[in-house]
């Protein structure tokens, strides 16, 4: 179901004393929708037929434009709309008047109708059919081309929801090799929803136990714990396929405002998840608060191992384009310096804001300083001269003078790397974020390799 509401406020007289006892919101439309978003016929109200004046009795398509059904007129402000139309039958009641220079045509539509009635100075049509744009999972709709509902943009495709299927191949579909490159929400329309013609995300709600070691269960609602009135839970978990093997699971948990859908991030996979208790907010980890958690940010870094630049001409690595996605920049390659795009695409995803830059430098400012102190999940700033440089997330250390990062753009690649401790200028946290004492004490670890230079980070 999708409801759109004007912000119109309906005074409701409940005893006919003139004096509005409350407010009710006007709900312009209201339609049901099939899985892969195709109108349900006849589960509309409104859609999107909202004129002034009139009342509007059902609604149905005359050569693909919306109409209604029966329209009855009681009151005409101004001299909008010039025509009124409706498919089966129109009514002027006793209260209806116009002006003495007031013209106006009413008349029946039928298969030659070019869809001119009902509208206002502009172009636009009444109601939301005409100004409000959007449809199914808040895309926006394309009625111009075939029908109202029919087609959706999705930022990266063209979706047909009649079809369920999108009409030009995944950018992704490499990765992907199990599904049909045209295929919506990995085919699995009821706990996915897809995000822009790329990626599809499944979304649950997360509901708790009051047993003596409390977890988190998806989809189970018996012994579930309320949170806070507005809120809710959410599970966003996305899936890297391979010639049809899962490569990868990246599981993320918010808490989300119901109000402003603002999402505030709590701790990636459901591992962690399970040291979870309740409190009257919602869940928080055993004997910490949500900012003394463990750099949630490493979770998505470690599971981007692997990723990348692809060497053949002309040819790019989607997810390093994902990964520009999130700087100003938005470069539509993985030959230009990463190292940046890659922290800002992981915060982000953690629920931080990033820097939005592709520079590397662009970090020597943000967040706050440990004071030159090396931590886990810190991120660490290289300053190679001249406007150039390098960031990258601390893991270890390999004896005192050598610092291991894992970071995107090493050796064309997301990896764990050498750097020389002396090269690095600053190690930066976001700036609400507490750094648990466990994180001070960084593991001793040896990996094989070169240290990481100037030329090998680009």
């Amino acid at each position: 179901m999708l409801a759109t509401v004007s912000d119109k406020k309906v005074g409701i007289d409940t005893d006919s004393d003139g004096i509005y006892d409350y407010f009710q919101a006007e709900v312009v439309s209201a339609s049901d929708y099939y899985p892969f978003g195709m109108l349900m016929p006849g589960r509309q109200v409104g859609m999107g037929i909202n004129i002034p004046g009139g009342e509007v009795s059902g609604t149905t398509e005359v050569n693909g434009y919306q109409l209604p059904v029966d329209l009855v007129l009681s009151s005409r402000s101004g001299i909008e709309p010039s025509e009124y139309v409706a498919s089966n039958s129109i009514e002027l009641s006793g209260e209806f008047e116009s002006g003495a220079t007031d013209e106006f045509d009413a008349y029946i539509a039928d298969e030659s109708y070019a869809g001119t009635g009902n509208q206002y100075t502009g172009g636009g049509m009444y109601g939301t059919a005409g100004v409000y744009r959007y449809g199914f999972n808040g895309k926006e709709n394309d009625n111009e081309v075939k029908g109202t509902g029919n087609q959706q943009d999705y930022g990266m495709r063209i979706h047909d929801p009649r079809l369920g299927r999108f009409l030009s191949v995944d950018p992704l579909f490499k990765s992907y090799t199990m599904l049909t490159p045209y295929q919506y929400s990995s085919n699995s329309p009821i706990g996915s929803i897809d995000l822009d013609g790329e990626e599809s995300k499944v979304v649950v709600h997360i509901f708790g136990t009051s047993q003596s070691k409390p977890i988190l269960t998806i989809e189970k609602e018996d012994n579930n714990i309320p949170i806070q009135d507005g809120f809710h839970y959410e599970v966003h978990q996305y899936k890297t396929f391979n010639n049809g093997k899962v490569l990868n699971t990246s599981t993320y948990n918010y808490i989300v405002d119901d109000n402003t859908g603002k999402k505030v991030f709590l701790f990636g996979g459901l591992a962690s998840a399970e040291k979870a208790h309740s409190s009257p907010f919602g869940f928080r980890l055993s004997k910490t608060s949500i900012s003394t958690i463990s750099a949630p940010w490493m979770t998505i870094a470690e599971k981007e191992i692997g990723q990348v630049e692809i060497k053949e001409k002309n040819k790019h690595n989607e997810r390093i384009i994902e990964y520009h996605s999130t700087t100003s920049g938005k470069f539509q390659d993985d030959e230009t310096a990463w190292c940046s795009s890659f922290v800002n695409w992981t915060m982000e995803k953690a629920g931080y804001s990033g820097t939005g830059s592709a520079r590397a430098l662009s970090w020597k400012d943000w967040g706050k300083s440990t004071g030159g102190e090396p931590v886990f999940g810190a991120i660490a700033v290289i300053d190679y001269g001249g406007g150039k440089g390098h960031v990258g997330f601390v893991t270890a250390i390999d004896g005192d003078n050598i610092t291991i990062l894992l970071g995107g753009n090493q050796g064309d690649q997301v990896k764990e790397s050498k750097f020389k401790r002396k090269d690095i200028i600053d190690y930066r946290v976001p700036s609400k974020y507490t750094i648990p004492s466990s994180d001070r004490q960084l593991k001793k670890k040896s990996i094989k390799g070169n240290k990481e230079t100037q030329k090998s980070t680009r």
